[in-house]
């Protein structure tokens, strides 16, 4: 029975063969997560998952974006930290660091974060007393 043919590396402009999952040999090992530290060495220890609980049910699982005077109405699908860990491991606990988001402002945040170093507006718009917290 006749093999199929071999696939074009699945990572952008990469001219190399997939050998498994898509990826060709070069790639391979970038998709592993063995070199990823564990959950828990990331911060996301049972404390974080309590106080996630914790701040769902404060916000009714509920996107807390505004954009324009209105409030997102999507699910919260992550519970993003406003000021990062990186920069405010203090705060990592603090629920007036938190923000829930839809994956749509949560990908958003992140990305202006990393950008612009600074949370978006629609993070703070929705959090007015926060803007005072973050200047103390």
């Amino acid at each position: 029975m006749p093999t199929r043919p071999a696939r074009l590396c699945i990572r952008p402009r990469c001219p190399n063969l997939a050998v498994r999952g898509g990826y060709c040999a070069t790639h391979q090992n970038l998709t592993s997560d063995k070199t990823r530290a564990p959950s828990v060495g990331r911060g996301y220890d049972k404390a974080w998952i309590a106080l996630v609980a914790w701040y769902r049910r404060l916000i009714g699982n509920r996107c807390e974006a505004v954009e324009h005077g209105l409030r997102c109405q999507y699910r919260c699908a992550a519970v993003h930290h406003i000021d990062p860990v990186s920069l405010a491991p203090h705060r990592r606990l603090d629920p007036t660091n938190l923000f829930g988001a839809c994956r749509s402002h949560h990908q958003r945040a992140e990305a202006t974060q990393e950008r612009e170093g600074r949370p978006p507006a629609f993070v703070l718009d929705a959090k007015p007393l926060w803007k005072s917290c973050r200047e103390k």
